[in-house]
């Protein structure tokens, strides 16, 4: 899934050329027999709002070094410790766990694409 942004179509935005970035969605809670806890509902709805609301600052080409760095922290300090939150509790349910890989993997992507973006933006400096 990794792309490098610098081999994607380019687009104009604020008069400034950037390139689009595709972003995947993340998966939707694997289906159960029986209802997940509250707490594995709230954890994935925060986990997607910040996926989203990442993914887009990263879509938009607005990469203000300032917004990279607060979504960076947002997952560094909110979306981390919720994975690992959530690992201890369905460390059982086998679709959950390969769920939370697969999530786990794309916010890995998220943070590698953020830190990119800000290792380009000190290169140009």
């Amino acid at each position: 899934m990794s792309q490098d942004p610098k081999t994607h179509p380019l687009r104009l935005l604020g008069g400034v050329l950037v390139a689009e970035i595709d972003i995947m969605p993340l998966p939707p809670l694997p289906s159960s027999d029986t209802p997940y806890s509250s707490n594995i509902y709230n954890v994935a709805q925060i986990l997607h709002s910040h996926y989203e609301t990442t993914s887009a600052v990263l879509s938009s080409g607005n990469h203000n070094r300032h917004r990279l760095q607060h979504h960076a922290r947002l997952i560094f300090n909110d979306a981390l410790p919720l994975l690992l939150a959530l690992e201890e509790e369905i460390e059982t349910d086998q679709s959950l766990t390969v769920w939370l890989q697969d999530v786990a993997e794309q916010f890995l992507e998220l943070t590698t694409r953020i830190l990119n973006l800000e290792a380009e933006e000190d290169d140009e400096r």
